[in-house]
Protein backbone atom coordinates (compact mmCIF):
# COMPACT_ATOMS: atom_id res chain seq x y z
CA UNK A 1 0.00 0.00 0.00
CA UNK A 2 1.72 3.17 -0.98
CA UNK A 3 1.10 5.10 1.52
CA UNK A 4 2.41 2.69 4.23
CA UNK A 5 5.93 3.67 2.14
CA UNK A 6 5.31 7.60 3.20
CA UNK A 7 5.97 6.57 6.50
CA UNK A 8 9.33 5.39 6.58
CA UNK A 9 9.68 4.37 10.39
CA UNK A 10 8.16 1.17 9.36
CA UNK A 11 11.10 -0.11 7.63
CA UNK A 12 13.11 0.30 10.52
CA UNK A 13 12.51 -3.18 11.12
CA UNK A 14 10.51 -6.36 9.55
CA UNK A 15 8.57 -6.33 13.15
CA UNK A 16 5.40 -4.29 11.81
CA UNK A 17 5.36 -6.71 8.70
CA UNK A 18 5.41 -9.74 11.02
CA UNK A 19 3.02 -8.82 13.27
CA UNK A 20 0.61 -7.56 10.58
CA UNK A 21 0.68 -10.58 8.76
CA UNK A 22 -1.56 -12.01 10.93
CA UNK A 23 -4.32 -9.55 10.64
CA UNK A 24 -4.99 -9.19 6.83
CA UNK A 25 -8.45 -9.60 6.45
CA UNK A 26 -8.90 -8.67 2.67
CA UNK A 27 -6.87 -6.46 -0.12
CA UNK A 28 -8.17 -3.25 -1.92
CA UNK A 29 -10.29 -3.52 -4.90
CA UNK A 30 -8.59 -3.33 -8.48
CA UNK A 31 -9.97 0.20 -9.23
CA UNK A 32 -9.07 1.47 -5.50
CA UNK A 33 -5.96 0.44 -5.65
CA UNK A 34 -5.07 1.62 -9.43
CA UNK A 35 -6.45 4.98 -7.67
CA UNK A 36 -3.89 5.00 -4.77
CA UNK A 37 -1.39 4.42 -7.36
CA UNK A 38 -2.19 7.04 -9.60
CA UNK A 39 -2.38 9.32 -6.61
CA UNK A 40 0.97 8.84 -5.24
CA UNK A 41 2.90 8.44 -8.34
CA UNK A 42 1.71 11.90 -9.10
CA UNK A 43 3.23 13.32 -5.56
CA UNK A 44 6.37 11.27 -5.74
CA UNK A 45 7.50 10.88 -8.80
CA UNK A 46 8.46 14.20 -11.05
CA UNK A 47 7.97 12.59 -14.46
CA UNK A 48 4.28 12.55 -13.49
CA UNK A 49 4.62 16.48 -12.18
CA UNK A 50 5.32 15.53 -8.81
CA UNK A 51 8.27 16.84 -7.08
CA UNK A 52 9.54 13.13 -5.84
CA UNK A 53 9.64 14.69 -2.57
CA UNK A 54 6.03 14.49 -0.41
CA UNK A 55 7.78 16.20 2.27
CA UNK A 56 9.14 19.00 0.81
CA UNK A 57 6.46 21.28 2.06
CA UNK A 58 6.85 20.92 5.36
CA UNK A 59 6.22 23.82 7.72
CA UNK A 60 9.49 25.37 10.02
CA UNK A 61 9.99 23.63 12.94
CA UNK A 62 11.17 25.50 16.30
CA UNK A 63 15.33 25.00 16.85
CA UNK A 64 14.59 24.02 20.14
CA UNK A 65 12.47 20.78 19.68
CA UNK A 66 13.99 17.74 20.38
CA UNK A 67 13.91 15.98 16.61
CA UNK A 68 13.67 12.32 16.84
CA UNK A 69 13.04 11.85 12.64
CA UNK A 70 11.85 14.26 10.10
CA UNK A 71 10.62 12.28 7.52
CA UNK A 72 7.83 11.90 9.42
CA UNK A 73 8.70 14.66 11.68
CA UNK A 74 8.46 13.61 15.30
CA UNK A 75 9.80 16.24 18.04
CA UNK A 76 9.36 16.37 21.59
CA UNK A 77 9.65 19.29 24.09
CA UNK A 78 12.80 19.89 25.24
CA UNK A 79 13.15 18.78 29.18
CA UNK A 80 13.68 22.02 30.99
CA UNK A 81 11.09 23.63 29.07
CA UNK A 82 8.02 21.17 30.56
CA UNK A 83 7.37 22.87 33.47
CA UNK A 84 7.59 26.30 32.45
CA UNK A 85 4.23 26.96 31.74
CA UNK A 86 0.94 25.24 32.01
CA UNK A 87 0.14 26.02 28.53
CA UNK A 88 2.55 24.94 25.81
CA UNK A 89 3.50 27.50 23.34
CA UNK A 90 2.34 26.40 20.46
CA UNK A 91 5.68 26.08 18.49
CA UNK A 92 6.99 23.79 21.18
CA UNK A 93 3.81 21.35 20.83
CA UNK A 94 5.47 17.97 20.74
CA UNK A 95 4.88 16.50 17.39
CA UNK A 96 4.17 13.34 16.81
CA UNK A 97 3.50 12.26 12.62
CA UNK A 98 3.24 9.66 10.45
CA UNK A 99 2.84 11.57 7.13
CA UNK A 100 3.81 14.86 5.27
CA UNK A 101 1.92 17.42 6.12
CA UNK A 102 -1.23 18.34 3.77
CA UNK A 103 -0.84 20.96 1.46
CA UNK A 104 -4.34 22.95 0.70
CA UNK A 105 -4.96 25.37 -1.38
CA UNK A 106 -7.42 28.24 -1.11
CA UNK A 107 -9.60 26.05 -3.66
CA UNK A 108 -9.19 22.89 -1.48
CA UNK A 109 -10.53 24.97 1.58
CA UNK A 110 -12.95 26.11 -0.54
CA UNK A 111 -14.34 22.33 -1.76
CA UNK A 112 -14.31 21.08 1.43
CA UNK A 113 -17.13 19.55 2.58
CA UNK A 114 -17.88 17.58 5.88
CA UNK A 115 -20.26 14.67 5.01
CA UNK A 116 -22.67 13.59 7.96
CA UNK A 117 -23.99 10.43 7.14
CA UNK A 118 -27.70 10.55 9.52
CA UNK A 119 -29.57 7.42 8.22
CA UNK A 120 -29.31 5.61 11.47
CA UNK A 121 -31.39 8.85 12.62
CA UNK A 122 -34.54 8.40 10.14
CA UNK A 123 -37.52 7.47 11.73
CA UNK A 124 -38.74 4.86 9.25
CA UNK A 125 -35.64 2.15 8.97
CA UNK A 126 -37.55 0.16 6.89
CA UNK A 127 -37.62 3.15 3.76
CA UNK A 128 -34.71 5.36 4.77
CA UNK A 129 -34.26 8.37 2.86
CA UNK A 130 -32.41 8.51 -0.04
CA UNK A 131 -29.99 10.55 0.54
CA UNK A 132 -29.34 10.87 4.59
CA UNK A 133 -26.14 12.59 3.85
CA UNK A 134 -25.59 16.54 4.76
CA UNK A 135 -22.88 17.51 3.59
CA UNK A 136 -21.28 20.91 5.35
CA UNK A 137 -18.81 23.80 4.56
CA UNK A 138 -15.94 24.84 6.41
CA UNK A 139 -17.86 28.42 6.53
CA UNK A 140 -21.43 26.44 7.99
CA UNK A 141 -19.21 24.80 10.69
CA UNK A 142 -16.79 27.97 11.89
CA UNK A 143 -20.16 29.65 12.41
CA UNK A 144 -21.36 27.29 15.18
CA UNK A 145 -20.53 28.95 18.99
CA UNK A 146 -17.04 27.98 19.60
CA UNK A 147 -15.89 25.87 22.82
CA UNK A 148 -12.98 26.05 24.60
CA UNK A 149 -11.00 23.01 26.50
CA UNK A 150 -7.85 22.74 28.35
CA UNK A 151 -6.63 19.45 27.85
CA UNK A 152 -2.60 17.31 28.18
CA UNK A 153 -1.92 15.12 24.72
CA UNK A 154 1.06 12.92 25.32
CA UNK A 155 1.99 9.98 23.20
CA UNK A 156 1.63 6.38 24.70
CA UNK A 157 5.55 5.89 24.12
CA UNK A 158 6.41 8.92 26.16
CA UNK A 159 9.52 7.64 27.85
CA UNK A 160 9.92 4.93 25.81
CA UNK A 161 13.97 5.70 26.38
CA UNK A 162 13.82 4.65 29.65
CA UNK A 163 12.51 1.34 28.63
CA UNK A 164 15.26 0.87 26.53
CA UNK A 165 17.53 0.85 29.19
CA UNK A 166 16.21 -2.26 30.50
CA UNK A 167 15.51 -3.97 27.27
CA UNK A 168 15.35 -2.74 23.68
CA UNK A 169 11.83 -1.73 22.49
CA UNK A 170 10.76 -1.22 18.85
CA UNK A 171 9.90 2.75 18.48
CA UNK A 172 10.39 6.21 18.62
CA UNK A 173 13.27 6.20 21.60
CA UNK A 174 10.99 9.63 23.29
CA UNK A 175 12.39 10.87 26.60
CA UNK A 176 9.66 12.65 28.35
CA UNK A 177 8.94 15.23 26.30
CA UNK A 178 6.20 13.73 23.90
CA UNK A 179 3.71 15.50 26.07
CA UNK A 180 2.33 18.95 25.77
CA UNK A 181 -0.76 21.34 27.06
CA UNK A 182 -3.45 23.47 25.11
CA UNK A 183 -6.46 25.37 25.29
CA UNK A 184 -8.20 23.88 21.98
CA UNK A 185 -11.28 25.70 20.48
CA UNK A 186 -13.92 24.85 17.99
CA UNK A 187 -17.72 23.29 17.57
CA UNK A 188 -19.11 20.87 19.52
CA UNK A 189 -20.24 17.50 17.69
CA UNK A 190 -23.99 17.79 19.15
CA UNK A 191 -23.64 21.45 17.64
CA UNK A 192 -22.31 19.79 14.14
CA UNK A 193 -25.02 17.09 14.25
CA UNK A 194 -27.96 19.45 14.81
CA UNK A 195 -26.69 21.82 12.07
CA UNK A 196 -26.31 18.49 9.67
CA UNK A 197 -29.84 17.65 10.48
CA UNK A 198 -30.89 21.01 9.67
CA UNK A 199 -29.31 20.66 6.47
CA UNK A 200 -30.40 17.69 5.78
CA UNK A 201 -34.19 18.76 6.26
CA UNK A 202 -33.70 21.77 3.97
CA UNK A 203 -33.04 20.03 1.37
CA UNK A 204 -35.47 17.70 1.53
CA UNK A 205 -37.76 20.73 2.12
CA UNK A 206 -36.56 22.22 -1.24
CA UNK A 207 -37.01 18.95 -2.71
CA UNK A 208 -40.63 18.37 -1.93
CA UNK A 209 -41.01 21.75 -2.95
CA UNK A 210 -39.68 21.13 -6.45
CA UNK A 211 -41.75 17.35 -6.61
CA UNK A 212 -44.81 19.24 -6.08
CA UNK A 213 -44.41 21.87 -8.45
CA UNK A 214 -43.85 18.97 -11.25
CA UNK A 215 -46.62 17.03 -10.09
CA UNK A 216 -48.51 20.13 -10.55
CA UNK A 217 -47.15 20.94 -14.12
CA UNK A 218 -48.55 17.68 -15.15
Amino acid sequence: EPHWHLYRQHFASDLPQRLMEKMVIGKLHEDDQDAIDTLMDKITNPASGGSGDPYEHEPLRHPSLKVHSDTPMNAEVPSHILNQEYITPVELFYIRHHHPVPLLSDEDVEKFRLEVDLSLLSNDQSSPVKDSTARLTLDQIKSLPKVEVTTTLQCSGNRRSGFNDLRRTSGTPWGQGAISTAKWGGARLVDVLALAAEELSAEEGSGDKKTKKATKKK
